[in-house]
């Protein structure tokens, strides 16, 4: 199941820089199959105001995934959905790991600070280095508590 999402994530990645064509998918492609939207109300079993209130919508992001399901398959055409990472999946949950851990150890680091036994910058980064490591490979779920 893992390796199936990275797959997925893997190819669906490359679309993250896919531009949505002005007047939308719906619109764009069914112009591209030269069908009017009285042909897709009828593919529908919509009015032709349906079909420009879906468009609309779509423009606004309104359109549920279902009627985006339904409109795909009366122009012969698949839904895609995916969520794919801005960087990478790696790269979220270091960044993640790294403020979770620093605004615990800021925490603790004022209290010795305060007691006398604070830490050096370096002691500091080193700590926080080994306890990502020990986090991410361990129980990588506590990086997103508060």
């Amino acid at each position: 199941m893992n390796n199936d999402v990275n797959k997925l994530i893997c190819i669906a990645t490359p679309l993250r820089d896919l531009e949505t064509p002005k007047e939308g998918w719906v619109r764009a492609y069914r112009r591209k199959l030269s069908m009017t939207g009285r042909h897709l109300a009828e593919r529908l079993g919509l009015s032709k105001q349906r079909v420009a209130y879906i468009e609309r919508q779509e423009l606004e992001s309104s359109l549920t995934l279902k009627t985006m399901q339904q409109v795909a398959g009366a122009m012969d055409a698949e839904f895609v959905y995916a969520i794919v990472p801005k960087t990478s999946i790696e790269e979220t949950l270091d960044v993640q790991a790294e403020k979770h851990l620093y605004k615990r150890f800021n925490q603790v680091s004022h209290s010795m600070d305060l007691e006398g036994q604070g830490l050096s910058a370096e002691n500091k980064a080193n700590l926080l280095k080994e306890a990502k490591a020990e986090y991410l490979s361990k129980s990588p779920k506590k990086i997103w508590d508060s």
